[in-house]
């Protein structure tokens, strides 16, 4: 111990002796500390911090992959025909749910307002063990067409544009000027998978063409 304190006596003599040098070293060692903190950051999010979900440590974000021409694999993305052929042949997983981003334009009083949405399977809340605190989620019946065009509000959007007003659930509105049946709302807190969404469509909503991603229960 007696030596490190030695080492650093002389490095603090060598530093006043050399002002310039001590400030590239200062600035250097900042910039490298500064760097190390925002890659640990990123890795921490995404990599090490638990998903904010119930059983988390269950869920896996499945991808679908095809050997190109020299047999290297190769990332497609999902279609729902690709993902109902897959749910139907798998064992391996409970539960499972396509989910896609989208920006979305919600009619109503107020400015033109345009938030992040998702466009999901019907049982994409339960995957992810999320109830609605209003309401009720999406139907196998929504997801078919069945039930007419539905919808479900985050809270953040729920509280900001229609006033936290529980009659929401049935009220009819805009999104994307089409017609829209709000049937829930979901809990504080959550903002799906693709990152601060405040709407949900079910994807019978949007054309088959719309391509999605998988996330599976274990």
């Amino acid at each position: 111990m007696t030596g490190f304190w030695q080492d650093v006596r002389q490095a603090l003599r060598v530093l006043e002796r050399s002002p310039r040098f001590a400030a590239v070293a200062l600035a250097t060692l900042a910039l490298g500390i500064g760097v190390n903190t925002a890659v640990f950051s990123v890795v921490n999010a995404v990599l090490l911090k638990p998903l904010p979900f119930a059983e988390s440590d269950r869920l896996m974000l499945v991808h679908l992959l095809r050997p190109d021409l020299a047999g290297v694999p190769r990332e497609v993305v999902w279609s729902y025909p690709k993902y109902r052929s897959f749910m139907e042949g798998q064992t391996a997983f409970d539960d499972g749910a396509l989910f896609a981003g989208r920006e979305l334009d919600p009619a109503g009083d107020g400015e033109p307002l345009r938030v992040r949405g998702e466009v999901v399977t019907e049982r994409y809340p339960g995957v992810l063990g999320v109830n609605p605190i209003l309401g009720r989620s999406f139907t196998a019946a929504d997801a078919n067409r069945e039930g007419g065009a539905v919808a479900m509000l985050g809270p953040g959007l729920w509280t900001s544009r229609y006033g936290a007003d529980p009659a929401v659930v049935g009220r009819t509105i805009e999104i994307n000027a089409l017609r829209y049946t709000v049937v829930g709302v979901l809990p504080p807190g959550f903002t799906g998978l693709s990152g601060n969404a405040q709407l949900w469509l079910p994807l019978a909503a949007v054309a088959p063409s719309d391509l999605t991603e998988a996330y599976s229960h274990s």
